[in-house]
């Protein structure tokens, strides 16, 4: 059985969201829903056995397919990582919206971090990017993606200038 799960910026799970909640998720204000200090949704396939109510309980880390996570800047946009430890992909998405030295400082995770400008992609191409993973559980076509380690877009301290 395979279950698409998503973790709102508050905490809360919700199972098999909809490709429109998602999106209704995605449009509500950054104030709101996401805030300055709670940015972050993830959507994770998890393949296990039968249940008769979806749930997370007794499942380890084998039952994960594969993991989108998100985080959301009030002005730039949204930036995004794919996991799969089935096969060890980790994956950041890229834009064309800023050069690579750039480097943006953002809340996330519970504390001050910092991500390149390049990997932000605006609200249009992001939407793209969840349901596309909802549909296929595997990185959107709609970016470019380049291994995260290659990249390292997503610090917990400041870059040094160079």
């Amino acid at each position: 059985m395979e279950t698409v799960w998503y973790t709102e910026p508050s905490g809360h799970k919700l199972a098999n969201p909809s490709r429109d909640q998602m999106l209704g998720f995605m449009r509500q204000e950054y104030d709101g829903n996401w805030g300055p200090y709670s940015p972050l949704g993830v959507l994770q396939w998890c393949d296990h056995p039968p249940q008769a109510e979806p749930s997370l309980v007794g499942l380890g880390l084998d039952a994960e397919v594969s993991q989108l996570l998100f985080v959301r800047h009030p002005v730039r946009g949204w930036f995004f990582e794919f996991t799969s430890d089935r096969d060890g992909r980790w994956l950041a998405a890229v834009s064309a919206g800023g050069g690579p030295e750039k480097w943006i400082r953002h809340w996330a995770h519970g504390e001050t971090m910092y991500f390149l400008a390049s990997c932000f992609v605006p609200q249009s191409v992001a939407e793209e990017v969840v349901t596309g993973y909802l549909a296929t559980k595997e990185p959107s076509l709609a970016v470019p993606w380049v291994e995260f380690a290659s990249l390292t877009p997503r610090r917990d301290k400041r870059p040094r200038r160079k």
